[in-house]
């Protein structure tokens, strides 16, 4: 029986790591060496195959895959950017990954944090571990003369997985009240390699979040116990704010020299293609944005820069309601939570994510739909747990 036992547990901890670490993959080597791309683009099918079957699974002992209502916009979310994709492009060439893979992660997260969140979180943060460190310390010569480019891929992803970082190591450390000196160690190290990235978004990011932790050592609670759903709306506003004013070079006019890397020049074009086609956008990656520079390397690019911008450009008005209400779905889990060190860890580093999609358009990795999907999921734990409102 102690067997079987050690047998099932060990499959099931490497289903969990394996699956994450292909989502996680760092991509720098995927930028010169074909061979490596390849390998985790089969590791992803793998893993996403693996999903599946665990999806059948459930489906066969519990005769039907529970559902929460509060899934509902995630499900409405993917399903819009299937659609619109599928109506526009008429083909799934390009955007793959967000068509259809990070939906499926987020069911693999919806299905696994709820059951087994220690071990889950475990998982994530020992590999946002091993790869940090695989990039402070083994790699760091060898990406020294490509710019913008690190072994975890590019720059503008450090914020993201430093984010992922804190917050897995907090909760996990909150849910067991364990081995608080090693999550103490990975937090300061997440935030030295935000602090030393090449990149605004992650020293800012890093700014943030520790602004987060002196707030609750100083025990001011109050600063991030509101309802979640104000940041959310606080944050939206600040950012169509940023690009009016950027977009109008009011900032300019006024002195005050912000441009953000030529940010004001994307989304410029950015909103030209978005008044062409205001109601569904062109799908994930329909559409090349074209700046100035775009004559010296000869090629337009999707990237916005900005989330609001990217959602426009990927499903029009109609998505970017559907995003909004998907974030207002996981601010109302984060109100549902009682104990004050969750709150104020799920509201910080969701501050910080709705901060880093002011310049950076997030939706396009994979890593803030793993922190969503984490944070839905908290009320399927209260069960367990009488840290929570039930």
């Amino acid at each position: 029986m102690d067997s079987t036992y050690n047998i099932r547990n060990f499959c099931y901890n490497f289903y969990i790591y394996f699956v994450i670490l292909a989502f996680l993959y760092p991509r720098g080597f995927s930028e010169y060496i074909p061979e490596y791309k390849k390998f985790f683009v089969i590791m992803i099918a793998c893993a996403t195959v693996l999903i599946c079957i665990q999806c059948l699974i459930h489906i066969t002992k519990n005769c039907i895959l529970k559902f929460r209502f509060r899934y509902l916009p995630f499900i409405g979310y993917f399903f819009m950017v299937f659609v619109i994709s599928c109506i526009i492009k008429n083909d799934f060439l390009n955007g793959k990954q967000q068509i259809f893979l990070y939906p499926i992660l987020c069911l693999f997260i919806f299905l696994n944090f709820k059951n087994k969140p220690e071990k889950f979180l475990k998982s994530l943060s020992n590999i946002l571990l091993v790869l940090f460190l695989a990039n402070m310390i083994i790699f760091t010569d060898y990406f020294a003369e490509h710019v913008h480019i690190t072994f975890l891929g590019h720059i503008q992803i450090i914020s993201q997985l430093g984010i992922l970082s804190v917050f897995s190591n907090t909760l996990l450390y909150i849910i067991t009240n364990k081995q608080k000196i090693r999550r103490i160690f990975f937090i300061i190290f997440t935030l030295f390699i935000m602090f030393t990235t090449d990149t605004d978004s992650a020293v800012l990011s890093g700014v943030i979040l520790l602004i987060g932790i002196i707030i609750y050592k100083s025990k001011l609670y109050y600063l991030l116990c509101l309802k979640s759903q104000w940041y959310v709306f606080v944050m939206f506003y600040f950012s169509t704010f940023i690009i009016y004013l950027t977009v109008n070079n009011i900032l300019i006019k006024i002195n005050l020299v912000f441009e953000f890397s030529g940010r004001n020049f994307v989304w410029r074009a950015a909103l030209d293609k978005f008044f062409q086609s205001p109601i569904i956008g062109y799908g994930i990656e329909g559409v090349l944005l074209e700046t100035f520079w775009s004559e010296w390397v000869g090629i337009g690019f999707n990237y916005a820069h900005n989330q609001i911008m990217q959602t426009l450009l990927d499903g029009g008005s109609i998505l970017l309601v559907i995003y909004f209400i998907m974030l207002l779905a996981c601010a109302s889990s984060i109100n549902m939570i009682f104990n004050k060190e969750y709150k104020i860890l799920a509201n910080i580093c969701l501050i910080t994510f709705l901060f880093v999609s002011i310049f950076d358009s997030v939706s396009s990795y994979c890593y803030v739909f793993i922190f969503l999907s984490i944070i839905i999921s908290i009320p399927d734990i209260a069960k367990n747990n009488d840290i929570f409102k039930i």
